[in-house]
């Protein structure tokens, strides 16, 4: 038992700065959820006013926004395609929740 105590306390600046980063990992991820959800009823609302025409143009103009609001980082690793292959993907999820209020792909 020894051991393990002593390797964390060796190693305890090690640890801390990989927890606090996938802490920061995932805040950082719910808030960009978050934005592309936001984006995703204001293309919606855009769409109801005659604004945005077909489902494409709405997911262009998804995309746009989440290009000036997730940070460059994200933009770089991500790309474009795969940015589009998650819009739909948070569509769907949330297509379900909004349906019954639970995630099991009853849409």
């Amino acid at each position: 038992m020894s051991k393990v105590l002593g390797f964390l306390w060796d190693y305890r600046f090690v640890i801390m700065a990989i927890v606090s980063g996938v802490l920061y990992v995932m805040k950082d991820w719910h808030k960009a959820k978050a934005d592309l959800y936001n984006a995703m009823l204001q293309a919606k609302r855009l769409a109801k006013d005659g604004i945005l025409k077909s489902g494409d143009e709405q997911v262009d103009w998804i995309v746009n926004e989440a290009y000036q609001k997730l940070p460059a980082s994200w933009i770089k690793t991500i790309g474009k395609d795969n940015l589009r292959t998650y819009i739909a993907w948070l569509y769907k999820k949330g297509m379900d929740k909004l349906d019954d209020g639970k995630l099991n792909n009853s849409i």
